[in-house]
């Protein structure tokens, strides 16, 4: 990497990749590059029961698709994919990500971004149920400390 002076004063970044490629730089095939990388949040939300894709969700996958790595199609096709994880900070992700957080806890939860702590927090009442550096890190933690469901999941309000 190298920076240099252009005529307006600003910095100009140049970066150079390695020629010989991601699988070479890392030693390791695309099939294991991405999941070796994925942060344990993921993995861990895809795991919970109360976890389930959405419509309108994205997931980035570890391998190749026939939709490409980053894949947005209906939640029934998603379900029936492996290697795929939820991107957390795409904002109709994060919509679908606060209502699977609604449903497990049974209650309406808020999410709020803390200055002092420099956290997004998730609030259930008076608790902090998740937190993380950004909002949809917040809400998958709020998910994966939600209580395991033991039967199907009811409405929020009963219907009558």
């Amino acid at each position: 990497m190298s920076h240099q002076r252009v005529p307006s004063g600003e910095r100009r970044i140049e970066v150079q990749l390695d020629p010989r490629g991601r699988d070479s730089l890392w030693g390791m095939s695309d099939e294991l590059w991405y999941p070796s990388l994925m942060a344990n949040l993921e993995k861990s939300i895809i795991e919970h029961p109360a976890f389930s894709w959405m419509d309108g969700m994205m997931g980035v996958s570890s391998v190749d698709t026939e939709y490409g790595y980053f894949v947005r199609v209906s939640s029934v096709k998603m379900e029936t994919m492996d290697n795929l994880y939820p991107l957390l900070d795409d904002p109709p992700t994060k919509g679908g990500m606060l209502h699977l957080v609604r449903r497990a806890w049974k209650v309406p939860v808020r999410t709020e971004y803390d200055d002092i702590s420099e956290n997004w927090l998730v609030w259930l009442d008076c608790e902090i149920i998740g937190y993380g550096r950004t909002e949809g890190e917040a809400l998958g933690h709020a998910l994966i400390n939600s209580p395991d469901p033991e039967q199907k999941f009811e409405a929020l309000v009963p219907l009558e």
